[in-house]
């Protein structure tokens, strides 16, 4: 579960759905462009006392937010930035090591997704700062009350169109397409302090990527060739 690039990737599977739409005619492209205009943010947190290696047999709860801004086109016109709201999806689950060196155990889990949170700020020019405040309804029916301001604590990363999180292969041919997926992507590691349902947390101290200040930009293209049974 906890994986920057894995992570990252959940902005564009909750809000797209990248190629894989009805296919043009033999020979045509669809593009698919997905920007994210301001820097975003995410964190894990949770009450696992050691997330890197955890005695077996340890069960503990942990909870994951994102919160980023984003827009959408396909085929043509701009891509610039638009009055995207702001949305923040967060999830908690239980996590129960049962062997050395293996997944734990994901169990009753949670999620939730709102739009246009009350308090939301970025720094998308140095991806140093973000803050949000939000009451995300769960799937459960309780409210994940959320408040977070992260820090960055790194440098930035930054990757042309090679970036690891495009969420599909970056180059895929089969008998019906060719499809090439371009992460151009920018991010900074960062500590995350706040509260949720009113009790204090903060990020891992030990998992450097826990927490995460992002900048993307998302192009997928797909080309028809030849005939697809």
């Amino acid at each position: 579960m906890r994986s920057l690039f894995a992570a990252l990737a959940i902005c564009g599977v909750l809000t797209v759905a990248v190629p894989g739409v009805a296919l043009p005619d033999a020979g045509q492209a669809t593009v698919l462009r997905l920007k994210q205009p301001s820097a975003g943010a995410l964190a894990f947190f949770g009450d696992c006392t050691d997330p890197i290696s955890p005695t077996v047999g340890t069960v503990c709860r942990e909870s994951f937010v994102i919160v980023f801004r984003e827009t959408r086109v396909l085929d043509g016109g701009s891509n610039a930035p638009s009055q995207a709201p702001w949305a923040v999806y967060a999830t908690s689950y239980t996590l129960t090591f049962v062997a050395p060196l293996t997944d734990p155990v994901v169990s009753d889990q949670i999620e939730g997704f709102v739009l246009d949170p009350p308090v939301v700020s970025s720094d998308r020019e140095h991806l140093s700062t973000a803050t949000v405040a939000a009451q995300v309804p769960m799937s459960d029916g309780s409210t994940f009350n959320f408040q977070g301001t992260w820090t960055a604590t790194s440098d930035r990363v930054v990757y042309g169109n090679n970036g690891p999180d495009a969420g599909l292969p970056r180059h895929l041919v089969d008998e019906c397409s060719t499809a090439n997926a371009n992460a151009h992507q920018k991010y900074r590691l960062a500590t995350m302090s706040g509260t949720l349902n009113g009790q204090p947390i903060h990020t891992y101290s030990v998992l450097d990527d826990a927490g995460v200040i992002f900048y993307n930009h998302f192009v997928y293209i797909d080309t028809t060739h030849g005939a697809c049974s």
